[in-house]
């Protein structure tokens, strides 16, 4: 037999009792005495124990389990919430409407801090100088004061739709502020130095960052992926993603100072916590009209306006220019009337140096569904209708030249997605629409986040069940020890000095105790005898009877059965008598 136990019969059940989950079927034990112990099974009220050790060391298992779920569900929020080489770029929105950024130009104990307004028109930054008068009275760049701007040769104009600027061109270090208050560093950026402006600046900017490719003139080099990419010749195109919050008609609760009430960039790397389903993809074509000016526009495959009175619609591979500069949405003469035709009282109010701008009434209802590929973007009257001060206007304005036939979609759609830029050079790149998350404003607790807890309460789930387990095992531990009776290990010194006895019924729990009492057989064992002595039998044959005890001191324990399946355990039969059932559950074998 193969030991499992060791020790003394005390010890060995000790053991049993402080872990029953040893007890196995037909398992067997030896003590140091070399007695051997034999289990045949364990029975409680019919039913076979489990053990609370054993359930205790699954639940801690699956404990473990649920904890590395958590880990690796954890590292993998942290990589989806934070894509890897992903900077934030808080963006500011002014009461004009202006989305910009804060650029530190020569860093250093001598910087000079600014905002650019953003636009995707230029891929060229540009910098109100001291020596210009027409640039709205902006703080200029001191080109003396700094000790890290280069002069280039040459000069550079640059126009966005109908704003012009010029003046030379410098390089200089820079410096992107972003959300946790360091730098992004891009040394050596191409600048051009505003001697001259024409409605290019706005109050409280002092320049412009361009994010357009330059693809009219071909300077790649001189927009800022150009730069990164050239000193970044492993990676093959610059991306970020931008998401753009809805600034509010009311200018009066627009916080000027606020670093990220126009939304964030997520630059070098889009986030795709901030959007759902699946990237409507355009790609950048280069442009240049007679009308209007930028570096590349996109598709639109279509428009619809619904009104209370019916729908207007256009299709087809409708040129569109982007650009947060602008606020509004500026469509061609003909479509402008199309839309305004389904609202009652609509008519042109008013008029910029490019644009007429139409009155609605304030209780106007109205959707705008603007079609990318396989994404629709829906815009209410919300965005549609700009309350100011009691008297209301359509965010969809309409070009001045009816020559004009492109589509300007300013902050009021960027706002409504999420964008993501991809730029490889001048003329190839691309622009990807997709919805906003419906969390991503406030970023409170978003889908990975959501994952997580639901993790975390599977693991406090999963502990419950441990501590339960525990409770139980000790109240089944504290029943068995109270109906349990002491053992007294009894070896024997003979053959036959052991008896066999019926016993008392059991009780339900583990049989851990018995005494030798006299047989039923009429024959007594000398408590002195050994193995060399042979015991005087009256009335007995010379051969013992069945389950007479005499063998090696083994003990053999029966199961515990309920009263309806107890079974018969006959013992005998006796010279000249009848054989006697023996319901006893135990029954001791010393053969």
């Amino acid at each position: 037999m193969k030991p499992v136990l060791s020790g003394s019969s005390t010890e060995i059940l000790m053991q049993l009792k402080i872990c029953p989950h040893r007890l196995r079927f037909r398992e067997g034990f030896r003590t140091s005495e070399g007695v051997s112990i034999k289990i045949c099974s364990i029975r409680t009220h019919g039913v076979r124990t489990w053990s609370c050790c054993f359930v205790m060391k699954i639940s801690l298992i699956c404990l473990g389990f649920a904890a590395s779920l958590l880990l690796v569900a954890g590292l993998d929020l942290q990589r989806r919430d934070a894509p890897p080489g992903t900077l934030q770029v808080p963006i500011s929105v002014d009461s004009n409407k202006k989305n910009s950024v804060h650029v530190n130009m020569s860093p250093g104990p001598r910087s000079q801090n600014f905002t650019f307004v953003l636009s995707f028109g230029t891929g060229y930054t540009v910098v109100a100088g001291t020596a210009c008068d027409t640039c709205d009275g902006v703080t200029p760049y001191n080109q003396s004061a700094s000790t890290t701007v280069a002069q280039l040769p040459g000069s550079q104009n640059v126009s966005i739709v109908n704003a012009t600027a010029g003046g030379n061109l410098i390089t200089e270090d820079c410096s992107l502020r972003l959300s946790n208050g360091s730098g992004w560093f891009y040394p050596n950026q191409t600048i051009i130095l505003a001697n001259q402006s024409d409605s290019l600046f706005s109050p409280g900017h002092s320049g412009i960052i361009g994010l357009g490719t330059n693809a009219r003139d071909g300077n790649f080099d001189a927009t800022v992926y150009g730069g990164w990419l050239s000193k970044n010749p492993s990676q093959t195109n610059f991306s970020f993603g931008m998401a753009l919050n809805q600034a509010p008609d009311d200018t009066q609760s627009i916080a000027s100072d606020s670093d990220s009430n126009g939304g964030v960039f997520h630059w070098l790397e889009p986030d795709p916590s901030y959007y759902d389903g699946d990237v409507a993809w355009k790609n950048m074509v280069p442009f240049n009209s007679s009308s209007l000016v930028a570096d590349f526009h996109i598709t639109m495959d279509s428009w619809t306006f619904s009104t209370s009175l019916g729908n207007s619609s256009q299709s087809g591979d409708l040129v569109t220019l982007i650009d947060p500069m602008f606020s509004t949405m500026t469509f061609p003469q003909g479509a402008a009337a199309l839309v305004y035709a389904g609202v009652p009282g609509a008519s042109v109010v008013a008029n910029t140096s490019i644009t007429n701008i139409w009155g609605v009434p304030c209780l106007s209802r109205t959707n705008l569904t603007l079609t990318f590929g396989d994404l629709s973007v829906v815009i209410d009257e919300s965005v549609l209708v700009r309350n100011q001060g009691g008297e209301c206007f359509g965010a969809i304005e309409e070009w001045s030249s009816p020559l004009t036939t492109e589509y300007l979609l300013g902050s009021s759609f960027l706002s409504s997605v999420y964008v993501i830029f991809i730029v490889s050079s001048a003329s190839d790149g691309m622009v990807g629409f997709a919805q906003r998350a419906g969390n991503a404003k406030s970023k409170g607790l978003n889908a990975a986040s959501i994952v997580g807890v639901a993790l975390g309460s599977a693991a406090f789930a999963i502990a419950v069940i441990v501590v339960a387990v525990l409770i139980y095992c000790a109240w089944r531990r504290r029943r068995r020890v109270a109906a349990d009776s002491v053992i007294a290990p009894y070896t024997p010194k003979t053959p036959l000095s052991s008896s066999i006895s019926t016993s008392t019924p059991l009780s339900p729990e583990i049989v851990t105790s018995y005494t030798p009492v006299s047989t039923d057989y009429g024959y007594s064992l000398p408590a002195t005898s050994n193995r060399s002595e042979s015991p005087t039998i009256h009335g007995l044959p010379d051969h013992p009877p069945p389950y007479s005890g005499q063998g090696g001191g083994l003990i053999q324990v029966v199961e515990r059965w309920r009263q309806d399946e107890n079974p018969a355990v006959y013992i005998g039969p006796p010279p000249g008598g009848k054989r006697i059932k023996n319901t006893s559950s135990t029954v001791v074998n010393t053969t």
